[in-house]
């Protein structure tokens, strides 16, 4: 007969997300089944709100020319900024 566990499934996928481990690793480590966990994780993601990105420009003038950056940012590491002159 197979033995049930609960995990905070929450609390994991955050530490797997901290960790620099691949999910197999994080699996195993963990003891976890790489394809329930997988699939565990892809409903937990797509119950997640959707994060709004965030977009700004700038834009500054100098006395030898005029410089404008538009900075657009896809969560909180990620920022793209992109300088027109």
């Amino acid at each position: 007969m197979a033995t049930y566990r609960k995990y905070n499934w929450p609390k994991l996928f955050q530490s797997f997300e901290q960790s620099d481990l691949t999910q197999a690793a994080f699996c195993q480590q963990h003891d976890l089944n790489p394809k329930y966990f997988s699939r565990k994780r892809a409903v937990h993601v797509a119950a997640q709100p959707q994060r709004t990105s965030v977009m700004s420009a700038s834009q500054s003038i100098h006395p030898w020319h005029i410089q404008r950056c538009l900075s657009l940012s896809l969560g909180p590491a990620k920022c793209i900024a992109l300088h027109l002159c």
